[in-house]
């Protein structure tokens, strides 16, 4: 199991870090700041994978959250993917866009907070990443 935190804003990486670690998350996480670099990542151990959760912006440059989303689509680990799209969007049209993906488990605005980890926990299909 793994959990990435994919974000182009380094202040939103940091936040999330230390709030992830201030949680006690015993499982890996890794944080990029780029889409691109997060889809090598999987691409790259997608032979050894296991179930992994996409703590995704939206709005990054190169290549932004949705585009990272349909690419992964297209690969053979897709299934073992959660999405939890985290944004400083409030476009109701993402949060629509988010509700039509079969991968994507819940939609949050940045930065997470403690209680979005609480929500999360309780989550259904996220609550393995939160133990």
């Amino acid at each position: 199991m793994n959990i990435l935190v994919i974000d182009d804003d380094e202040i939103i990486l940091f936040i999330h870090r230390t709030l992830l670690e201030n949680e006690g998350i015993n499982i890996p996480v890794s944080y990029f700041s780029s889409a691109v670099e997060a889809l090598h990542f999987l691409d790259e151990h997608s032979t050894n994978l296991g179930k992994t959760l996409l703590l995704l912006d939206i709005n990054m440059p190169e290549m932004n959250g949705w585009q990272l989303l349909a690419e992964i689509e297209s690969r053979s680990y897709a299934h073992l993917i959660s999405t939890v799209m985290v944004t400083s969007s409030v476009d109701v049209q993402d949060k629509k866009k988010a509700q039509l993906r079969y991968n994507v488990a819940n939609f949050i605005s940045k930065p997470i907070t403690d209680t979005d980890i609480e929500q999360l926990r309780k989550s259904e299909n996220l609550s393995i990443f939160f133990k």
